[in-house]
């Protein structure tokens, strides 16, 4: 057998079956396959956000351990090596789904996503209260996924 070499950069290796890094599940006995965005930091750690409505979803450090509404949202962490760093809900008594996540120079995440939820957890809000059907939020999570802080956005208004 026999390959045949196209046009390649020569001072780079030349991979031809890649090995796999890491391979993992992440999820619990109903429907998980929601994950919506992801992103890696500068040390190869992974973060996704999403939304499931699984009551076991596995959590790990957790900033809100236990489901609250239908579908709540969720961030994970995972190390360069694919070792689950954090797992959280986020989430009040109705829908809320993550919808994409981007990580500062320190390691902080900053999730965004929308909510129905009344009683969403913030801390330190802009605004306090939803003022009804979907309002956006951005959460706040540490490098290790604890001291939350969500911030929620009001929609825009239609005139």
């Amino acid at each position: 057998m026999a390959f045949a070499i196209g046009a390649h950069e020569a001072t780079r290796p030349l991979v031809i079956d890649p090995v796999l890094g890491y391979s993992t599940y992440l999820g619990g006995s109903a429907n998980d396959g929601i994950g919506v965005h992801m992103t890696i930091d500068s040390t190869g750690a992974v973060y996704f956000t999403g939304y499931t409505p699984s009551t076991n979803f596995p959590t790990q450090n957790p900033q809100q351990a236990a489901k609250v509404g239908f579908d709540d949202a969720f961030v994970a962490k995972l190390s360069p090596t694919g070792a689950l760093v954090y797992s959280t809900y986020l989430g009040g008594g109705d829908e809320d789904f993550g919808s994409s996540v981007a990580v500062a120079a320190r390691g902080n995440a900053y999730v965004i996503g929308s909510t129905s939820s009344l009683n969403f957890p913030t801390q330190s809000p802009f605004q306090s209260t939803n003022h009804g059907g979907g309002d956006a939020f951005i959460s706040k999570l540490s490098p290790t996924g604890s001291g939350a802080r969500v911030f929620d956005l009001p929609r825009r208004q239609r005139h």
